[in-house]
């Protein structure tokens, strides 16, 4: 029997080459990424060890064979010899609500399963059955040396889950932090200003080359701020940080007015372009931060 949760692979699906379903303007490889990279920094802050299959807009192989990507991140799991493997994606093809896959129901992770399902889904409803063992017999649940489970956060066809997923990522990844931890975390919905400074801090939407991201940026002192492991990701880029200048930085280069907030790093939209490229604008109407490249 599974006692505790040590150490986790954390299984963004789809990526790179390959978009996952979309539907309503949004991709699933962009939410699932957002959603894995709060449950992986949720789980560390409670001191279980997380590791992901990726953390970039990537194929975990690196290339676009879907059997050498499959492989790649059940091998990154046993490899690490972790105690529970947990593959993230959005459902499609119509429906509503959350549904979590097993291999089979005398599985150790039908109880871990569970808790995170329900906790999932009450906030995005359920969808059938909760726990369900796999009728297409994926091979990331069979071939994982763990016990194993690929949660199915939502609908991305149907606009009510697509908008209620959007508008969560945060609170998404806190209800399976929860379900795996077993406990429930205290609601960070607010977005307080950072400890050094007194000034207000507001949302603000963000756009990359017409996409929105699945989180806000802020708006603080006349500046926007970006998320940057998440950007850093979808664009390919190293992420890092100093966690005594408490400076993140993009392919080694430190961005210098970087701020935290709910122990996430934000950037200075203007380092951010400068060091990926991106052109920036501002949509006042809608209060949407733009960036674009490549000729977009």
């Amino acid at each position: 029997m599974l006692d505790k949760i040590k150490t986790i692979c954390i299984d963004p699906g789809h990526g790179g080459y390959d978009p996952g379903a979309c539907g309503n303007g949004l991709r699933e490889a962009d939410l699932t990424m957002a959603i894995s990279l709060e449950v992986s920094r949720i789980l560390g802050v409670n001191g279980i060890t997380a590791i992901m299959t990726r953390t970039k807009d990537v194929s975990p192989s690196g290339d676009s064979n879907l059997g050498h990507e499959l492989q790649a991140r059940c091998d990154i799991a046993n490899r690490a010899k972790v105690d529970f493997f947990l593959s993230v994606h959005i459902n499609a093809g119509g429906g509503h609500g959350a549904e979590i896959l097993v291999h089979n129901m005398n599985s150790q992770a039908v109880p871990v399963a569970t808790r995170i399902v329900n906790r999932v889904g009450s906030l995005m409803g359920l969808h059938g059955e909760p726990v369900k063992v796999s009728d297409r017999n994926l091979y990331v649940l069979r071939a994982t040396n763990m016990p194993a489970a690929l949660v199915e956060v939502g609908f991305i066809d149907s606009a009510g889950d697509a908008a209620k997923i959007k508008a969560n990522v945060r609170l998404i990844a806190r209800l399976i932090a929860e379900g795996i931890l077993n406990k429930s975390l205290v609601p960070q919905n607010a977005a307080p200003a950072p400890a050094h400074t007194t000034e207000s801090v507001h949302t603000c939407k963000v756009k990359i080359n017409g996409q929105q991201l699945p989180l806000p940026g802020y708006l603080r002192g006349g500046k926007s701020y970006l998320p940057v492991r998440l950007i850093g990701g979808l664009s390919g880029a190293g992420v890092g940080w100093d966690d005594k200048a408490h400076r993140a930085s993009l392919d080694g280069k430190v961005l210098e007015d970087t701020i935290l907030i709910e122990s996430t790093g934000y950037a200075w939209t203007w380092d951010i372009a400068q060091v990926l490229g991106f052109k920036i604008g501002w949509d006042a109407d809608t209060g949407t931060v733009l960036l674009t490249k490549g000729g977009c």
